[in-house]
């Protein structure tokens, strides 16, 4: 009970600590608060009435998206919105938002952190490697406003390394529930753009593990030798009586979204006997 008690005080005083060093972590100076929860810096700055704050969780992460009713003032510049960012790949960003435009934001990272230099990335896009995986990076927002971000890049999970994750793609596997007899082919289709990325799966085998895909939505599908069975990840369907196999011509193809540094697990748990034309066999080919 008293390890209990002594744990949830611990705990309270942290996020009573992160709401209080607000400023110092927009600053950049307490680095370590970047790399705690979203969920949790929300619960500390719940006091702030400055702050209006929304969390948002996905399958590739989550996000605290805070605006300020009054600008807060940070770097000798104006911040009215902020963000903490944590992905399935590690990155761990939490980036302002100041309408002081890029060119002020570029003077104050230049004034505050001297050991930084900022190396154009693109159009109205710079970075600066702080070494020990930790970077700034200066933009421009599509409004003009400047952007700051402070990005640390945490080693990525076990089990997505050991799955075959990287911080620049993510893995699709699953159970194959509708199996035939024949050798088969699972392929991810992306939805958006059709490139697909396929695996052989050898008959008695059961699982398929499709890696290296990037950031997309994509369909799992299986091919079977003869071209006229397709076990595949779908919706349930009012429209189609429970057989067997779990055949249905009419049912809906379900498309997965997989960001980098995620494994994310789809069974092919229906078996169709047609597909859309864009997905037969001969356009996603070998």
């Amino acid at each position: 009970m008293q390890r209990t008690l002594l744990f949830v005080a611990l705990a309270a005083a942290a996020a009573t600590a992160s709401a209080a060093n607000l400023p110092a972590i927009l600053s950049g100076s307490d680095w370590a608060a970047i790399n705690q929860p979203p969920a949790r810096l929300m619960r500390a700055l719940r006091g702030d009435h400055n702050l209006d704050c929304r969390l948002e969780r996905y399958a590739g992460g989550s996000t605290l998206d805070c605006v300020a009713r009054q600008p807060l003032h940070v770097l000798g510049l104006g911040v009215e919105e902020f963000y903490l960012l944590h992905n399935a790949n590690g990155e761990r960003m939490l980036k302002l938002v100041s309408p002081a435009g890029v060119d002020a934001v570029r003077q104050a990272v230049q004034a505050h952190f001297p050991q930084a230099s900022l190396v154009a990335t693109g159009a109205m896009q710079w970075k600066a490697d702080l070494g020990a995986k930790h970077e700034l990076q200066v933009s421009q927002r599509n409004d003009l406003a400047g952007e700051l971000a402070y990005v640390h890049w945490a080693p990525l999970a076990a089990s997505a390394r050991k799955a075959g994750a990287s911080m620049d793609t993510g893995v699709l596997e699953g159970m194959i529930r509708a199996r035939g007899h024949d050798p088969l082919r699972v392929c991810a289709v992306n939805a958006e753009t059709g490139p697909s990325r396929c695996v052989a799966v050898p008959v008695g085998s059961n699982h398929y593990r499709i890696a290296g895909l990037h950031a997309g939505s994509y369909f799992a599908i299986g091919y079977g030798s003869h071209g006229n069975w397709h076990p595949a990840h779908a919706h349930q369907w009012s429209n189609c009586k429970p057989t067997p196999s779990n055949d249905c011509t009419n049912g809906i193809l379900k498309a997965l979204r997989v960001n980098p540094g995620e494994v994310v697990h789809a069974g092919l748990n229906h078996a169709f006997t047609q597909l859309p034309a864009a997905l037969s066999q001969a356009l996603i080919g070998a």
